[in-house]
């Protein structure tokens, strides 16, 4: 069974909610996000971890594979849409933030 779960939906001010269920140590860890219109951040409305009985559950968890390589065929599609117009910019999540 997956340990990882997700729930989408969008409220009637057109805010997107995604709650991430994470089964842990006999424990169901949980994280709501937040994205409204026309913006670009996502804010954390609940935290995944909540105390320290969270942290040890969530340390707990197997390790994933490590391993792999990333599909650039979106973000050449976009250079290439954006020719010289514009900059494609890319992230990476910051490990600590996202179990803050």
């Amino acid at each position: 069974a997956e340990l990882t779960t997700e729930e989408r939906w969008t409220d009637s001010n057109g805010s997107r909610f995604t709650r991430t269920l994470i089964r842990a140590g006999g424990r169901t860890l949980t994280r709501l996000n937040r994205r409204d219109p026309d913006v670009r951040t996502v804010w954390t409305v609940e935290h995944l971890l909540k105390d320290e009985d969270d942290l040890l559950a969530w340390l707990d968890l197997p390790r994933a594979p490590f391993g792999g390589s990333p599909d650039i065929r979106r973000v050449l599609e976009t250079e290439r849409q954006l020719g010289e117009t514009g900059i494609v910019m890319l992230d990476t999540a910051d490990p600590i933030g996202i179990v803050a």
